[in-house]
């Protein structure tokens, strides 16, 4: 039984190394035709060995790395940015190395050192897809670590160039798109995000991520019909409770408290538990004067 875990596990760790080792490959010149007899070695020779020995270091390199994402041991991180430098010092062109390099140094939050890395890779390749995401993700991550000013303002300029980068070349990443519409938000680009976040629902209606901040825009710029009828339409084929709460919200909006009730009601069915449903349907009680039934609701959370 042992042996035959032992196998499985290489076999999972062989096979996450295919992917990057695939980029790698695809990134290196194209072999030279193959002497028909022995001859002595020339610069092109000792290039190829250069760039085998580099591919080797990189598969340690990622296989450490694999390790580390398994243990978090810092030797297995320290063991992959070694590699990664010793493939990078045989095959410096390279930006597939650099962009798994600055990786690990971003996965053990050497974050300045990641930032520059995927900067350098970027410069050798701009469509290098995973280092615009790694950025994005350092960018958004500082977000969270500085107050209102011109940093800020600053380094969302920054994450939105990633995230726009990101969509030129992978029009369907979803996850970047709902970032970069969260970002414009941010920004008070109402219509840039309203247009990034229906193309979303254009490709998958059921983005329940993408209705909420769309339908969080319409009810903001006072278009409650407009949320009520997008979230409707989405309530039709789903029995998601956080359409329901939304399209709650999007009816009390509109000062159409007895569909808003409906709403709420419905959400908390599909999830009784969740204490902001019963908040939300005890307001659009209130707002009818059913003020016991309301009570109910406020304190059952408490009870819960």
């Amino acid at each position: 039984m042992k042996a035959i875990l032992n196998i499985a596990a290489v076999a999972v760790l062989c096979a996450a190394l295919i992917v990057p080792a695939r980029a790698y490959a695809r990134a290196q010149a194209p072999q030279p035709p193959v002497q028909s007899a022995p001859a002595a070695k020339t610069p092109a020779d000792n290039a190829d060995n250069s760039r085998a020995d580099a591919y080797y270091y990189f598969t340690l390199g990622h296989l450490a790395e694999q390790e580390y994402d398994l243990t978090t041991s810092a030797a297995k991180a320290d063991e992959a940015a070694d590699s990664y430098k010793k493939a990078l010092e045989l095959d410096p062109g390279s930006g597939v190395v650099r962009e798994r390099l600055a990786e690990i140094y971003a996965k053990t939050q050497h974050i300045r050192d990641a930032s520059a890395m995927a900067q350098e890779a970027l410069k050798i390749d701009p469509d290098n897809v995973d280092a615009h995401r790694l950025l994005a993700r350092i960018y958004v991550r500082s977000l969270g670590e500085m107050g209102a000013g011109e940093a800020q303002t600053e380094t969302i300029a920054k994450a939105v160039e990633q995230f726009q980068a990101i969509l030129k070349i992978d029009p369907y990443d979803t996850y970047s798109a709902l970032w970069l519409a969260r970002l414009y938000r941010f920004e008070n680009k109402h219509s840039d995000a309203e247009k990034v976040l229906r193309g979303i629902l254009q490709r998958d209606a059921d983005s329940g991520a993408a209705l909420e901040q769309l339908s969080q825009i319409l009810v903001d710029e006072g278009r409650a019909k407009e949320a009520i009828d997008l979230l409707s339409h989405a309530s039709e084929d789903t029995e998601d409770p956080a359409i329901y709460d939304l399209l709650g919200d999007a009816y009390s909006e509109a000062k159409d408290f007895p569909n808003a009730e409906t709403a709420y009601r419905k959400a908390v069915e599909a999830d009784p538990d969740d204490p902001g449903h019963r908040h939300g349907l005890a307001q659009a009680l209130m707002e009818q004067d059913k003020y016991k039934e309301a009570l109910e609701q406020f304190t059952k959370p408490t009870e819960l």
